[in-house]
């Protein structure tokens, strides 16, 4: 078995965030519209892997191209630093930035509650989140097949073994798009895809 070093693994991390999100309707120009009319108060919403970061991560980069300045919240798993990351968030949306906060369910509801409440004036909060809730659902991310292959496509990784491959984890992950391409990934650096490796 031929293992593969992770610089050499096409499916690294930074060539997925290379792989542009794809919306199932309208463009980036129509949906950035829609956002607007919602006071860029919104919600993007879906499962776990179906693309919710990856689309928030381009809307960070998109805004400031249509005037509007932008503060990015991720918050992590760990709980302990969520308060001071809120804290600082609120602050800088309090200058003019639209917050966007990703994974808002992490949150406790005490700094739910206080992150709704203190937004509610200024120039915009969108979220990812799991299910709708209080603010308005502006994209809701789906998973396909289909979307598997065109990213598979993108990465020029459309060997039928990794089509193969891919389909599989895609079901056995329950249309988790992430956790099938780290399925992937380790199937790649363990050398599993012969004909594309002993190249």
């Amino acid at each position: 078995m031929n293992f593969v070093t992770a610089r050499h693994n096409p499916f690294a991390t930074d060539l997925l965030h290379a792989v542009p999100f794809r919306f199932f309707q309208a463009d980036w120009e129509e949906n950035l519209q829609r956002l607007a009319k919602l006071s860029y108060r919104a919600a993007i919403v879906g499962q776990r892997g179906s693309g919710k970061s990856t689309l928030l991560r381009e809307l960070v980069k998109r805004l400031p191209t249509v005037g509007q300045p932008v503060t990015y919240l991720s918050l992590p798993m760990e709980k302990t630093t969520h308060g001071k990351l809120l804290t600082a968030g609120l602050a800088s949306s309090s200058r003019g930035a639209v917050l966007v906060v990703d994974g808002i369910e992490r949150l406790s509801l005490i700094n739910r509650f206080r992150l709704m409440r203190e937004t509610k004036y200024l120039p915009g909060l969108v979220t990812t989140q799991h299910r709708t809730g209080r603010l308005p659902t502006w994209i809701h991310c789906r998973t396909s097949i289909t979307l598997l292959l065109e990213i598979l496509q993108d990465l020029q990784l459309s060997q039928p073994e990794i089509i193969a491959a891919g389909e599989q984890a895609f079901l056995r992950s329950r249309g988790n798009i992430r956790d099938t391409l780290r399925a992937l990934y380790d199937l790649y650096a363990m050398g599993e895809f012969s004909s594309i490796t002993d190249r």
